[in-house]
C-alpha cells in the first residue's frame, strides 16, 4: 500500500501544479490577447 499510495499522491500533485500553471498561462495569455484586441479597436 505504501508506494502505491505516495505514487498516487505524487501524480495529484503533478496534476494540481499542471492544471494552476495551465489557468495561470492561459490568463495571461487571454489578457494578452484582449489587450492586443482593444488596442487594434481603438486604432480604427
Amino acid at each position: 500500500m505504501g508506494v502505491h499510495y505516495v505514487q498516487k499522491n505524487i501524480n495529484k500533485q503533478a496534476e494540481l501544479v499542471a492544471q494552476e500553471y495551465i489557468s495561470k498561462t492561459l490568463s495571461s495569455h487571454l489578457k494578452a490577447a484582449l489587450a492586443w484586441v482593444n488596442l487594434g479597436l481603438q486604432r480604427t
